[in-house]
């Protein structure tokens, strides 16, 4: 996997390196995009479309799931969804708030469709969709790729399997494989990332002068600096208050954990060197080994900064001012679709186009984004890790007495 990753970032350089040679070549000169990118671009799109559906209903299924049972999610579960989804918020705001003072605008830019920035795209339904999570017909929710309400169908399936866990084994059993094969058939389209990132950006820049897209620096300070802003005014308030090590401590314990998380890009992978992390913070493993494996499935406060900064960008570009309702709603999105973000690297273009796609936003905007998509996706996991890993101290001061039987 180490190996598979290490090649995907090289792949990734030279499709982006290729694309500006490309791109700069035929600059202004559409025809190569209109004839032959577009078109295999439109498939790349619908590769990511076609899956993501079944893989985020499934791993949002077992992220519930993984809470073990009922006892325990009454005990001390409800409390880390609470620390996990209030965090989430405070990021996504957090995220939108930076992205706001940010100017992340660029110009004149026309998407690989060939379209102005203030085409008409279409209104964004954000008011129908923010009442209409309950479906009235099961199967259309799927083929109408209506993403908050099958967001909401899986958590109701999740809840209900976790109650009745001892009776639904079968079906609980059938879920976890479906779940692990489409994180596999998402692995293979995920090989293609360097392909498709050739067919997304060189049409981008085939439309538009290259200097535009320096703008994409200011995406990536925005993003660092958010999550600046949230490890200071969320996370260090909390390991003060835990009052188990000093701050200074904390962060040179968790080093080589952050270190992994980033470069693997993966919670999941992290989790050994995280449980071992809290072991030397003094959180005692009843804790850590409930905290961390949920929050490796469900806690990503780098990817909610991630999916507002992007958002807004995107919005942003394709001339579309978000109204407070139209933020509240992408928040809510952001922290739903965050539990179902499958621990896979790369995994984070699934969650864009799931983000975009719930809220009305372009997908074609991913192809701007996607050339520094694997590197935001390392910083967030390292968020990731360390909010688990904070959680961790938390519920451990909280309960200074074992309340978990192992």
């Amino acid at each position: 996997m180490k190996k598979y990753i290490v090649n995907t970032k090289v792949q990734i350089i030279i499709s982006i390196i290729l694309s500006i040679i490309v791109g700069m070549i035929f600059n202004g000169n559409p025809i190569l995009c209109i004839e032959i990118l577009n078109p295999l671009g439109n498939v790349f799109l619908n590769l990511i479309k076609c899956f993501m559906i079944p893989l985020i209903f499934f791993s949002i299924v077992m992220g519930i799931l993984n809470l073990g049972n009922l006892n325990q999610l009454k005990r001390i579960g409800i409390k880390i969804l609470l620390f996990f989804m209030i965090t989430t918020i405070i990021a996504s705001i957090i995220g939108l708030s930076i992205g706001k003072v940010f100017d992340l605008n660029i110009e004149n830019l026309q998407m690989s469709d060939n379209t102005d920035i203030n085409a008409n795209i279409g209104e964004l339904k954000i008011i129908t969709s923010l009442f209409a999570f309950v479906p009235e017909n099961l199967m259309n929710v799927f083929i109408n790729n209506n993403i908050i309400q099958i967001i909401f169908i899986a958590i109701i399936f999740g809840c209900v399997l976790l109650k009745y866990n001892q009776s639904m084994k079968l079906v609980i059993n059938f879920c976890d494989e479906l779940n692990e094969l489409f994180k596999k058939i998402i692995s293979g389209v995920l090989k293609l990332i360097p392909i498709g990132i050739f067919v997304l950006l060189t049409p981008v820049i085939v439309n538009n002068n290259f200097s535009n897209l320096i703008v994409l620096g200011k995406v990536i300070l925005a993003y660092i600096l958010a999550c600046c802003i949230h490890i200071i005014f969320v996370y260090i308030p909390i390991i003060l208050y835990s009052k188990k090590v000093k701050v200074g401590t904390f962060f040179k314990t968790i080093f080589p954990t952050i270190i992994l998380a980033f470069s693997s890009a993966s919670s999941l992978a992290t989790l050994g060197s995280s449980m071992e992390s809290t072991k030397k913070l003094g959180v005692r493993e009843e804790i850590s080994k409930f905290t961390l494996p949920l929050g490796a499935t469900i806690n990503m406060d780098g990817t909610a900064i991630f999916l507002s900064i992007i958002s807004l960008f995107i919005a942003t570009i394709y001339g579309i001012e978000l109204s407070f309702v139209q933020m509240l709603l992408l928040i809510l999105v952001i922290v739903a679709t965050s539990i179902g973000t499958p621990g896979i690297p790369g995994a984070s273009l699934i969650i864009i186009a799931v983000t975009l796609e719930s809220v009305g936003l372009p997908l074609s905007g991913i192809g701007l984004i996607a050339g520094i998509d694997i590197l935001l996706e390392m910083f967030g996991t390292a968020m990731n890790v360390c909010g688990d890993i904070v959680c961790s101290l938390l519920i451990d001061k909280k309960y200074e007495t074992n309340i978990i039987n192992k």
